[in-house]
């Protein structure tokens, strides 16, 4: 049996919850590798809300 693919916006909600938690450690992860977590941090962003974005069918979410 092939497992259901994950919605896009399941994804992107994923995504997003591991942007704010980087924010978390975002400190410590400056000190260590620089501006590189601040790019780790947009691309997450970035992804998250492509993601989140992305739907099949253009009807408001509550209708």
């Amino acid at each position: 049996m092939i497992p259901a693919p994950i919605p896009p916006h399941l994804l992107g909600h994923l995504l997003l919850i591991a942007a704010f938690l980087l924010l978390l450690w975002f400190p410590a992860l400056w000190e260590a590798i620089g501006v590189g977590a601040f790019l780790l941090w947009m691309v997450i962003a970035a992804f998250g809300v492509y993601f989140l974005t992305q739907r099949d069918d253009h009807s408001p979410p509550f209708s």
